[in-house]
């Protein structure tokens, strides 16, 4: 069900009541003074049980997937239809279709010009590829095992780039790594260690806190690395990096230390909290949402060079002959779509958020 669109006028509000239209309040008082993005309409969607990612597709569908029990991808219709294109709860093979696929905690997916869709099948440890035409799927990588420090268990953060490759993060725990895969010659590449960075970098030396990649339209990779405390970006692709300890990397943000994102300061000397989620906007913006204890949704203002807050903590949404409702989002995932608006799925409150600044 969807509850309704909303047009808000102001993102931040201290006032106690609410107009017809509906309006933000923010409960913590050293927001107020900050910047704060505004907020012209928010859709929700509650009719789907524990939402791990929402994104569209190029036509403006809707595309969601499901964990912990019922495990799947589906898609919204522009006719408001849902159709589950991935996932069953039965047996299935690997090169059987789509809809027989016993997906496990489907992490994220990934949309090629040839109609394929691939998935990060994260509980079964392996990258599918969807044939969207006859319905069928492959592993296109991975053994479906943990194994050892060089596998790729529990593939996630799937994307690809305008030159085809698929990047995720995958591996055991403290031993996660950036990957590049080439699909069509299954070519596989680690583009990114934190473990070893950790040594130029003074990180925790381990790779179990790696969150999130996004990619631009030049195909640069942008790394949220929670073992080292910062947000960078990966130059274009030329091949494996001569010396992982010096990734060819541009920070855009953390100090290195562990604290909360700050946005009265140039982001490359703020602390960070973890950040969980990492999206670009189509004109190259970066939105990045940090559960810490505060936990916030935020923009990266790259003429500034300073975070920006979207949604402070403790935010409330008022919503037409509704009860005011809080937007706890501590464990939310967050993609753009085409046209700027922004997609948190809110797994913990059983919906999907679409705010449109």
């Amino acid at each position: 069900m969807v509850l309704g669109l909303v047009a808000v006028g102001w993102a931040l509000s201290r006032a106690s009541g609410g107009d017809a239209r509906g309006e933000f309040d923010a409960q913590d008082d050293g927001q107020v003074a900050h910047s704060i993005v505004p907020i012209r309409a928010l859709e929700v969607i509650n009719d789907k049980v524990s939402p791990s990612l929402a994104l569209s597709d190029a036509q403006g569908r809707l595309w969601l997937l499901q964990q912990y029990g019922g495990d799947c991808v589906s898609r919204r219709e522009l006719d408001g239809r849902w159709v589950t294109v991935v996932g069953t709860d039965a047996r299935e093979s690997d090169r059987g279709q789509a809809l027989g696929a016993n997906v496990q905690s489907p992490d994220n997916i990934a949309f090629a010009p040839d109609d394929t869709l691939y998935v990060a099948d994260t509980g079964n440890h392996v990258i599918r590829a969807l044939d969207l035409e006859t319905g069928r799927i492959r592993s296109v990588a991975g053994d479906g095992k943990e194994g050892d420090a060089d596998s790729l268990a529990k593939p996630e953060s799937l994307l690809r780039t305008p030159d085809g490759a698929l990047w995720f993060i995958a591996g055991p725990h403290r031993s996660r790594k950036v990957y590049r895969l080439e699909p069509g010659t299954g070519r596989l590449d680690v583009a990114y260690d934190p473990k070893e960075a950790s040594l130029q970098w003074g990180g925790n030396e381990g790779g179990d806190y790696m969150a999130d990649l996004a990619a631009d339209a030049q195909g640069r990779i942008y790394v949220a690395d929670n073992a080292n405390m910062r947000l960078f970006r990966l130059d274009a692709w030329s091949g494996p990096p001569a010396n992982p300890r010096m990734p060819a990397a541009t920070v855009l943000a953390g100090n290195g230390t562990l604290g909360v994102l700050q946005t009265d300061r140039p982001s490359t000397n703020s602390s960070l909290g973890y950040i969980t989620s990492l999206a670009l906007d189509p004109e190259g913006q970066v939105y990045v949402y940090e559960a810490s204890v505060e936990g916030r949704l935020a923009k990266l203002d790259a003429s500034t060079g300073r975070f920006v807050t979207v949604l402070p903590p403790e935010t409330w949404v008022r919503l037409p002959e509704q009860a005011p409702m809080r937007l706890n989002l501590r464990q939310a995932r967050l993609r753009v779509g085409n046209e700027g608006v922004l997609y948190l799925a809110d797994r913990l409150n059983h919906r999907v958020l679409l705010l449109t600044p």
